[in-house]
């Protein structure tokens, strides 16, 4: 997970098959160190989620 301010690399996370349950987890984690973000974007649609823009 990249921060598009920073472009600091917050998370990076390898697998072959990664399910929503845990990239759910890993988004918790770093809202615990970083804070909830203002808004998520699904790169592979590039449509914002949970952004007031994106509703």
């Amino acid at each position: 997970m990249i921060d598009d301010c920073t472009r600091e690399c917050l998370c990076l996370v390898a697998d072959t098959s990664l399910s929503g349950a845990r990239v759910a987890r890993e988004l918790s984690t770093l809202i615990q160190v970083y804070g909830k973000p203002g808004c998520i974007v699904s790169p592979s649609r590039g449509i914002p989620v949970g952004c007031p823009a994106g509703q």
